[in-house]
């Protein structure tokens, strides 16, 4: 289970902007902000090692696993969060929000 929050947000203007651009579901926490909740599925790869799938909607976001590593597949650019932050309601899709990575 994971749970997603931005800190010192008084709008809440970035997590309900990831919501809405990655179809996520919003709760609100124990202090009344809102949070992003679900779970991270566990599989098992090629190498016979238990991996962790962190997807936000349709998107993988990172494979994680049990020894600590963590296999980045894509991030969320600071201009990109930093307009999400700025507006209540973003236009930005997921093509322009979040980039898959590779070295």
């Amino acid at each position: 289970m994971f749970v997603l929050s931005t800190p010192n947000h008084s709008t809440g203007n970035l997590i309900r902007n990831l919501a809405r651009t990655f179809s996520l579901p919003l709760s609100k926490d124990e202090d009344d902000m809102f949070v992003i909740r679900g779970e991270v599925p566990c599989y098992v790869d090629g190498l016979n090692r238990e991996c962790y799938i962190f997807r936000m909607g349709d998107m993988e976001i990172a494979a994680i696993y049990p020894d600590g590593s963590i296999d980045v597949k894509a991030t969320i650019p600071a201009i990109a969060k930093t307009l999400m932050s700025q507006s209540k309601n973003s236009e930005l899709d997921i093509s322009r929000t979040a980039f898959r990575t590779f070295i």
